[in-house]
């Protein structure tokens, strides 16, 4: 996730749809991600580890797996303790952490396409093939995009994101 955060049309999809679609309410994306943190949205966290005293063998630092009360995430590869990640009092990150969102669906980019007046009849057929999803205008030409079926967005193929970004312009 983070390596797809530097691509510049990832993150401007990431943006829109954790802002403008989930959190249209919230006056920043700052407080559009505080909105994710929720019991209810499986929300991801990035930790750097390595700032919490754990030696990592990866650039990949961590998933958020679970959590409870709001504040505490148990995390990939290390499930055997809690890490305090969020200061319930302050409604801040701690230690570093920086909100990701839940992890973005197939949904929430159709979502974001009609948002941004791709209406039914400019993208709508979806063909399965090999276990990827063709989305396709419905006036014939070639592939709007594929995706992946069994990946989240964050490891879609970059041609993919530049796609998706190309039509929410």
């Amino acid at each position: 996730m983070q390596k797809a955060l530097k691509n510049p049309r990832f993150k401007k999809i990431w943006e829109e749809i954790n802002w403008k679609i989930r959190h249209p309410e919230a006056k920043s994306l700052e407080e559009a991600l505080q909105e994710e943190i929720s019991p209810f949205n499986s929300c991801m966290v990035f930790v750097d580890m390595t700032k919490l005293g754990y030696v990592m063998t990866s650039n990949e630092h961590l998933h958020v797996v679970s959590y409870s009360k709001f504040e505490y995430f148990a995390m990939e590869p290390v499930y055997s303790r809690l890490i305090k990640v969020w200061d319930i009092q302050k409604k801040k990150p701690l230690n570093g952490c920086q909100i990701l969102g839940k992890p973005i669906t197939l949904e929430d980019i159709l979502l974001l396409l009609a948002k941004n007046g791709k209406a039914r009849n400019e993208i709508g057929i979806i063909l399965l093939e090999n276990g990827n999803l063709y989305i396709k205008p419905i006036t014939g030409g070639s592939y709007d995009f594929k995706w992946e079926y069994s990946k989240p967005f964050y490891e879609q193929n970059p041609e993919t994101w530049e796609k998706i970004s190309e039509l929410i312009k």
